[in-house]
């Protein structure tokens, strides 16, 4: 059973302009595989360090192409 992220569609086009690099390109296709994913869970996949992920994350946030949905701790990543 595939998993549809729910706002699909909803967003479409807002960051196709917004090129992004190796581990940005990296954490991207983690998320999108398992939208429940932690930080240092992404870490240890990803093999980058943990403040690299925050890093990343933060500026994948600030380019419109990953949001958070609901709390750290039980949220879920949004592909947008």
């Amino acid at each position: 059973m595939e998993l549809l992220n729910k706002n699909e569609g909803v967003n479409e086009g807002v960051n196709e302009g917004v090129k992004l690099n190796k581990n940005e390109q990296k954490i991207k296709e983690v998320i999108e595989n398992n939208l429940y994913i932690t930080q240092e869970e992404i870490s240890k996949k990803t093999k980058l360090s943990v403040s690299t992920v925050e890093r990343t994350i933060r500026k994948l946030k600030d380019n419109k192409v990953i949001e958070r949905d609901g709390a750290d701790k039980n949220g879920s990543w949004i592909i947008l």
